[in-house]
């Protein structure tokens, strides 16, 4: 969704957004959750994207997520689960790994669990950000030279 706080975060849907994509996800639940955040920019704005997203999940942790935001995650939610259900493919690894094909949409987790989930790991202490910048060409010899 194109409409999400991380996508406002982001700025992309502006005209010169910080980033050209990002996504989020929690991995882990419930034992050992975290919150995976996927961001690719221009290496030029990257640590101003960076920033921005650091910026969101302290609010997060602060504040948690506003009710509209949740509901509009539920309702993305629940088209993804629609799309996933028309594709066999998705289907078939379902089937595999003995999950259901679809479960209806309905949500897994309340917005008071967004909030409680924000408030315990979303720390600044917790935070674990890796960048992979493109490498750097390496020295010419006539750069090495005195």
């Amino acid at each position: 969704e194109g409409d999400g706080v991380l996508a406002r975060a982001l700025g992309l849907s502006a005209t010169a957004p910080l980033a050209a994509s990002g996504s989020a996800r929690v991995l882990g639940w419930p034992r050992a959750p975290a919150l995976v955040v996927r961001v690719v920019a221009p290496q030029a704005a990257l640590d101003n994207a960076v920033m921005q997203v650091r910026a969101l999940i302290d609010q997060l942790h602060r504040a948690g997520l506003a009710q509209p935001e949740y509901e509009r995650a539920v309702v993305a939610r629940q088209r993804a689960v629609v799309a996933q259900a028309l594709d066999p493919r998705a289907r078939v690894v379902a089937t595999w790994r003995g999950e259901p094909t679809g479960d209806g949409g309905k949500p897994r987790v309340t917005s008071e669990d967004v909030r409680a989930f924000a408030a315990k790991h979303l720390v600044e202490d917790a935070m674990v950000v890796v960048t992979a910048r493109p490498p750097r060409p390496p020295p010419t010899a006539e750069a090495s030279k005195p």
